[in-house]
């Protein structure tokens, strides 16, 4: 009974942060503007959302139907986002670009976080066994670590753009409700096993860069480039449109 119950909580924070990006959705297809959301933090999210459905047949989830939901929704919806930020609203930037482009710091690329996650993934994974290669639970390593890294993006397109608009409120909210669920779960998982010390501290971690992502959103939530003719500041905000 309890592992049934661990399971739902599992699957239901998931369902409250897909909800939260169907409401993020909205608000981008509202304003038909993705300036301020962050393309390598929605990679992030699908790797780790991918890795979830590779490992989830290794564990009781997959007995349930909730599961499969969860999945479903988490990778349409991740997908569709990604659809809309690099090709039906921002049409005006090759693909190449917008997924390889130098606008963020190297540092804050999802293909640097996530080498640093796959390496962090393959060292430090449930039921670790130095005398395998590789084992299937590396992958919750992954969706677990790939999400917890995937906000630092964000937050430096918060303070890159200096508008914060682009999101719903709603989906902070959301997500938050998220990050605590998911966070009982692992905690509840490792009083009866005694494993998942750097999952949780992963999540723990993950806990505090959403709280700088939330303060980040509302310090940068009014701070909009006004029309003007200074010469510099037209170039400011040519920069910002690169």
């Amino acid at each position: 009974m309890d592992l049934i119950i661990i399971s739902w909580i599992f699957n239901i924070g998931y369902l409250f942060q897909h909800v939260g990006t169907i409401l993020q959705i909205g608000r981008i297809e509202k304003r038909k503007n993705t300036d301020g959301v962050s393309i390598d933090t929605q990679i992030l999210f699908l790797v780790g959302a991918i890795a979830r459905c590779l490992w989830i047949n290794d564990t009781v989830l997959k007995n349930f139907k909730i599961t499969y939901i969860e999945l479903f929704l988490a990778l349409t919806t991740l997908c569709y986002t990604l659809f809309i930020c690099v090709l039906k609203h921002n049409k005006h930037r090759s693909i190449l670009k917008v997924l390889f482009g130098s606008r963020v710091p190297f540092l804050f690329r999802w293909y640097f976080l996530l080498l640093v996650t796959g390496i962090l993934s393959y060292i430090y994974y449930p039921g670790k066994d130095d005398k395998v290669i590789w084992d299937i639970q590396m992958f919750v390593s992954l969706n677990i670590y790939t999400e917890a890294a995937g906000l630092i993006p964000q937050i430096f397109s918060f303070n890159y753009e200096k508008d914060s608009r682009s999101f719903s409120s709603f989906y902070l909210i959301f997500l938050a409700v998220s990050r605590k669920f998911r966070l009982v779960f692992w905690i509840k998982l490792y009083m009866q096993t005694h494993d998942f010390e750097f999952l949780i501290i992963a999540d723990a971690l993950h806990v505090l860069v959403f709280i700088a992502f939330v303060y980040f959103y509302y310090s940068n939530f009014d701070n909009v480039l006004l029309p003007t003719n200074n010469p510099e500041s037209k170039k400011a905000k040519e920069k910002l449109s690169e």
